[in-house]
């Protein structure tokens, strides 16, 4: 059986979405999905992340995937045969936003560069998170202008952090100071329209070097940002030294620079949810480097997969009542407090509970939907 979607078709090849906002939850400027949703219809997601690599070239300390030991001894990669059927499919339904990140570096793809591209010109806002080493002047030259926008990990202001904290050799920060000082410049000259942001996550072995980072950004003229906390598999923090938070006060103080005041949290609380039901999934999804459709976050604890892009197109994936039923699993909140609770989904699901609670609806809402047999 299948959920009837309310399609978007005609979007298909349009113009790319104009906004400045680097991550983060779509709802909140673009109601008009949820509004569907609410009204009973079943719009396709406006985002997805896709991990297109599962490997990386470094090996940083903090990092998620490796908590989990998610990394084989050989990367792979994200087959593109249909992930570029996908593409069409996801805009023509009414995606918005294509995010490369996941679990590895996308810029290992030998496609990755031909994948943005081709997303672009669908009229898809193209995004990817990376350390930043491999984006050379020539990758640069093919990916940045048909980027929207691009997060670079650099976990350390100086080269001995930033290699200790990373797990690789000190002239790879080096190297991505010269590729950020090349692609600033590219950027400017062409006229690209692509944002280029910095994101470190702050815990005892670099918070010392934060003045660094921040006269790194202020030097190369970087458009934002990102201090976050360190957080483990259970969504525990990581104590930061009082030190160094009259190092964050300041960093915040500089423009461009946006401190995650909640994720310092005390020693001894854990991330507690703003949100008490799921609906956010709705309109962000994710995809792993083997074409499967997931959920969220909850899919590195508990099976949340509900298709693959080598079986099935994506329309027929996202109007299955398999899909419907994980949902609505999801929805009920039982999950909540194993979630990752700064992941995506948080920013849309507050956006939901206040349309919810707005309309008299209810936190137990379901949308009543169409259903009709597969042909």
């Amino acid at each position: 059986m299948l959920i009837e979607t309310q399609g978007s078709g005609e979007v298909a090849g349009g113009a790319a979405p104009v906004r400045s906002q680097i991550g983060g939850g779509r709802l909140q400027n673009n109601p008009e999905p949820l509004k569907r949703w609410l009204a009973g219809q079943v719009p396709g997601p406006l985002t997805i992340e896709v991990a297109p690599v599962n490997g990386c070239n470094h090996g940083c300390l903090h990092c998620y995937p490796l908590q989990l030991d998610l990394f084989g001894a050989r990367k792979k990669f994200l087959p593109t045969e249909h992930f570029r059927p996908f593409l069409a499919d996801f805009r023509a339904m009414g995606g918005e936003e294509v995010y490369f990140a996941g679990t590895g570096e996308p810029l290992l793809h030998p496609d990755l560069a031909d994948l943005i591209a081709h997303g672009h010109a669908l009229g898809l806002r193209m995004a990817f998170s990376s350390n930043g080493v491999l984006l050379t002047p020539a990758n640069a030259a093919r990916i940045l202008p048909h980027t929207a926008w691009a997060r670079f990990s650099v976990n350390g202001g100086d080269a001995a952090t930033y290699a200790h904290v990373h797990a690789c050799h000190e002239r790879d920060f080096s190297r991505l100071i010269h590729n950020l000082e090349n692609a600033l410049t590219l950027r400017r000259q062409e006229g690209w329209p692509v944002q280029l942001a910095l994101q470190c996550v702050v815990w005892e072995a670099n918070w010392r070097s934060i003045p660094d980072l921040v006269a790194l950004h202020e030097r190369l003229g970087t458009d934002k940002v990102v201090l976050r906390n360190r957080f483990d598999r259970e969504g525990t923090k990581h104590p930061v030294h009082p030190e160094a938070i009259p190092l964050l006060e300041a960093a915040a103080r500089v423009p461009g620079i946006e401190v995650r005041w909640e994720s310092f949290l005390r020693a001894d609380e854990t991330l507690q949810a703003d949100w008490r039901r799921c609906h956010g999934p709705h309109f962000r999804t994710h995809m792993d480097y083997q074409g499967n459709l997931f959920a969220c976050c909850r899919h590195f604890y508990k099976e949340s997969a509900f298709g693959n892009i080598n079986d099935r197109r994506f329309p027929e994936i996202w109007r299955s009542v398999e899909r419907h039923r994980l949902f609505a699993e999801i929805a009920r909140g039982d999950d909540i407090p194993l979630c990752c609770h700064l992941c995506p989904t948080a920013f849309d699901n507050v956006v939901i509970e206040q349309a919810l609670t707005a309309r008299g609806l209810g936190l137990d809402f379901q949308p009543t939907i169409i259903e009709k047999t597969a042909e």
